[in-house]
């Protein structure tokens, strides 16, 4: 699978500056596709959890979950939080989960796929 050409507006590009949080954004984008990854970055993060990286890049068996920071800001509490959570992740599994608002769903199935997950975390 590859990476899906990411072509940035020029004059957004051009415009880019350190000191612009969004136009930095474009050029680490631009970065990260041109190397091969696919990224992610949410539409709108007002509705994504507090703190929740910025963008997540994954190639091959690497995913990079990053946090854009220009001129003087700092990275928040909640920012700090996801960025280790993210840096303690030892296994990745992708799922698709079928739901219907009334049951019959493969909600049991997945609580029981997490509770032997938890249990051989405890385990060891």
């Amino acid at each position: 699978m590859t990476a899906r050409a990411y072509r940035p507006d020029p004059l957004v590009l051009a415009a880019a500056s350190l000191t612009d949080e969004a136009a930095f954004q474009v050029r680490v984008v631009e970065l990260l596709t041109r190397h091969g990854y696919s990224v992610f970055h949410p539409y709108d993060s007002r509705r994504s959890e507090p703190g929740f990286p910025d963008l997540i890049a994954i190639r091959g068996g690497r995913l990079l979950a990053i946090e854009l920071k220009v001129g003087r800001r700092r990275v928040t509490d909640d920012q700090a939080r996801w960025l280790r959570l993210f840096d303690g992740v030892r296994e990745v599994q992708a799922l698709t989960l079928r739901g219907a608002a009334t049951g019959g769903d493969d909600l049991a199935d997945f609580e029981n796929f997490i509770r032997r997950r938890a249990r051989r975390e405890v385990m060891g």
